[in-house]
Order: structure tokens, then C-alpha cells, then sequence
């Protein structure tokens, strides 16, 4: 019942340029057995994606030319993190 997320970075080939995993507190019917169980969680989304984010311009010799997420807030953290050409 421990919430992982889990950040990965992967090129056009599916290469993994990144990846990082984060705690986050549990939602949803199973967050209150969850927090019995194990406490509180921290929430390190965040700071997890702003790594993942500093270890890509690190790595990366251009801007990308798309970005996907599963997340709206995902890709406006990304965009903030890197100069992008569009998304």
C-alpha cells in the first residue's frame, strides 16, 4: 500500500535518459489503511521531477523537439526546467 511515482526520462528509441523514484502520500479508498500502516508519507514528486529535469539539460545536447506527459503539471514543470521548441 506504499505510494510509489516513478519519473523516467526516455528518448525517441525508448532509451531511459532518467529515471527517479519518489514518495508520495497515498490517495484514494486505501489512503487511510495506508497511513495506519506506515504513517505518514512525504510528498517528493517535485523535488524527484526537478532532478530528473536538472539531470536531462545536464545530459542533453539540445532543446527537445516534443515533450509527453500523463500530467498537465508535469509538462508545465518541464517547461519551466527546459527551454523547449514546442509542445
Amino acid at each position: 500500500m506504499q505510494a510509489p511515482s516513478i519519473a523516467v526520462a526516455v528518448n525517441e528509441d525508448y532509451q531511459i535518459l532518467a529515471l527517479q523514484v519518489a514518495e508520495m502520500p497515498a490517495k484514494g479508498r486505501l489512503a487511510r489503511f495506508s497511513v495506519m500502516k506506515y504513517g505518514p508519507r512525504k510528498d517528493e514528486r517535485d523535488s524527484v521531477m526537478g532532478e530528473v529535469f536538472r539531470g536531462l539539460k545536464n545530459r542533453l545536447s539540445r532543446s527537445p523537439e516534443n515533450i509527453y506527459s500523463d500530467a498537465k503539471s508535469v509538462i508545465e514543470s518541464m517547461w519551466r526546467s527546459l527551454p523547449t521548441q514546442h509542445i
